[in-house]
C-alpha cells in the first residue's frame, strides 16, 4: 500500500503514508503489549534514514514528505501550548509571579548568554561574529520542550507540578513579549539583515 506502485499512496501522498505506517506500528505494538512510543520513534528514524538504509529515496516525496512534517510539528506544538494554557493554576501562577519573574531575568541575562558563549566560543570553524552572538543569546525558542514535560508532569499528578506548569507559562509569555517582539528590532540594529 506504502509504495510508489499504481496501487500505493505513497507516489501520491507520502506524509499520509507515513502517518499510517507509523500508526501501524505504534497500535500494532501497543496491543502486543510493546513500547508504542518506541516502535513510533523506531519508524520515524526509519523513515528520516530510507536512503541510508537502502529503502529507497526520491527527492520528490523528500521534499513533499518535509514540508508535510513542518506542518505537523507546528499543529503538535499549537497542541503543547494549548495544553499548557489549559492547565495553568491561577493561584500558583500569582503566587510565585515575582518569584518567577527574578528566575526569568537570571536566565535571559545571565544563563542563556553564559550557556551561547559556552557553546560558540570553541567552535573555531564557525568564527562567529560578536553581533551574531549577541542576537543568539537575546533570541530563544518558546519552550515547547519545558511545555510539554510541565503538562506531563501535571497530567500525572507530579506534586509540585502546579508550579513547574506556572513557572513554564510566565517563561513562556515573557519570552514571547519581550524577546519574540524585540528580535527583528535587535536584528536591524546589529546589522544582521540582508
Amino acid at each position: 500500500v506504502a509504495s510508489t506502485t499504481r496501487a500505493g499512496i505513497w507516489d501520491e501522498s507520502p506524509g499520509v503514508a507515513i502517518l499510517a505506517v507509523v500508526a501501524l506500528a505504534y497500535f500494532s505494538t501497543e496491543s502486543l503489549g510493546g513500547s508504542a512510543y518506541l516502535a513510533a520513534f523506531v519508524m520515524g528514524l526509519m523513515v528520516g534514514n530510507m536512503e541510508w538504509l537502502g529503502l529507497g529515496h526520491h527527492d520528490e516525496h523528500a521534499a513533499l514528505l518535509e514540508g508535510f512534517l513542518a506542518q505537523v510539528a507546528e499543529i503538535a506544538t499549537l497542541l503543547v501550548f494549548v495544553t499548557l494554557g489549559l492547565n495553568l493554576p491561577f493561584e500558583a501562577l500569582s503566587k510565585y509571579f515575582v518569584g518567577g519573574l527574578l528566575v526569568m531575568f537570571v536566565f535571559i541575562f545571565v544563563a542563556r548568554p553564559i550557556t551561547v558563549l559556552a557553546c560558540l566560543l570553541p567552535d573555531r570553524r564557525g568564527e562567529w561574529p560578536g553581533k551574531e552572538i549577541a542576537f543568539i543569546s537575546w533570541c530563544r525558542e518558546t519552550g515547547v520542550i519545558p511545555a510539554a514535560v510541565a503538562s506531563l508532569l501535571l497530567a500525572r499528578g507530579v506534586e509540585g507540578a502546579e508550579i513547574a506548569v506556572s513557572m513554564v507559562a510566565l517563561a513562556v509569555c515573557v519570552t514571547l513579549l519581550l524577546q519574540a517582539t524585540t528580535a527583528g528590532y535587535l536584528a536591524r540594529r546589529l546589522n544582521l539583515l540582508d
